[in-house]
């Protein structure tokens, strides 16, 4: 594995194959012995620690930058779990404020925004409000129709997923982009895409930030309503967000009242819904791994669980 990325990150090599950028994840899998969703979490953060190494040569080309954003993400996701993690997560964010170099290229910035989202759970608030103020005023002018040509190259789709799970931010500017994502899928635009963003800043219990963070019901309640009194053909994400947000946590402070819930469960039993799921919103429930990663549209590395 050291020799794979030093090879492919580390200083020029006259012998080295160019082509082997592209094939990065396939000989790390050959060299693990196991397909990349499989990692443990000891795996996933020596790649981390080796690809780390090459930091600076990242820019040698548009696939290396591209490579590094998503190999960096994937094995330091959820950016929480080892004891060192904190001080990866960190080294991570220098690079936030140099940005990208290959800005032209859309595969970049999803790349760019992908990895901020998985490790999104290692960045503190001041990080993540960082990181709103940043893409606040511009997703902004997306969903207004007033962006520029500069705007469209950035790839908005990845970072309004980033943005619905940052979940450190102020709470109002929660309501604010839980209100967007609603009034997207009302108006039939990005139905499933808007309908996992207001699945993750509306969810009653949080994958990885307390409770304090969390939207008050009574907003959530009026969100659920609205997307209760609508069809949901063509909204693949519309069960799992519906119960998110109407979770059972136990806690009279976050959790919808019994007659909403009731709603909701009468809803999804006419839509279908396994009664298995029905039970995170009749009773309290410990959220499953499989649960978590819908949230957050990714996988946890084999064994770990997020501890808030």
């Amino acid at each position: 594995i050291e020799q794979l990325l030093s090879r492919v990150f580390g200083k020029p090599d006259p012998t080295a194959d160019p082509r082997e950028i592209r094939s990065v994840a396939r000989l790390l899998e050959e060299l693990i012995g196991s397909p990349r969703r499989e990692w443990r979490l000891d795996e996933l953060r020596r790649v981390f620690d080796l690809l780390g190494r090459g930091v600076r040569r990242r820019r040698r080309s548009e696939r290396h930058e591209q490579v590094f954003f998503y190999l960096s993400g994937f094995c330091l996701r959820p950016g929480q779990g080892d004891s060192f993690d904190e001080w990866r997560v960190e080294r991570l964010w220098a690079l936030y404020r140099e940005g990208l170099h290959f800005h032209q290229r859309l595969e970049n910035w999803d790349a760019w925004w992908i990895m901020w989202r998985r490790l999104a759970g290692g960045l503190t608030a001041e990080q993540q409000e960082r990181l709103m103020s940043d893409l606040g005023p511009w997703l902004s002018r997306v969903l207004n129709g007033t962006v520029t040509k500069k705007d469209k190259l950035r790839q908005p789709m990845e970072a309004f997923r980033l943005i619905a799970g940052l979940e450190r931010i102020k709470v109002e500017d929660k309501i604010h982009w839980g209100g967007r994502f609603l009034q997207m899928v009302e108006d039939g635009k990005q139905l499933t895409f808007a309908a996992w963003c207001l699945a993750r800043l509306g969810a009653r219990e949080l994958v990885y930030a307390g409770a304090e963070n969390v939207v008050p019901s009574q907003v959530v309640a009026s969100w659920v309503e609205r997307l209760l009194s609508r069809p949901w053909s063509g909204i693949t994400f519309a069960e799992s967000a519906v119960i998110s947000m109407a979770r059972c946590t136990g806690d009279r402070e976050r959790d919808l009242d019994p007659i909403a819930r009731q709603s909701v469960v009468e809803r999804l039993r006419r839509e279908g819904v396994d009664e298995d799921r029905l039970r995170s919103v009749l009773e309290p429930t410990v959220m499953q791994t499989e649960e978590t990663g819908r949230l957050l549209g990714d996988s946890l590395p084999d064994g770990l669980r997020v501890i808030v």
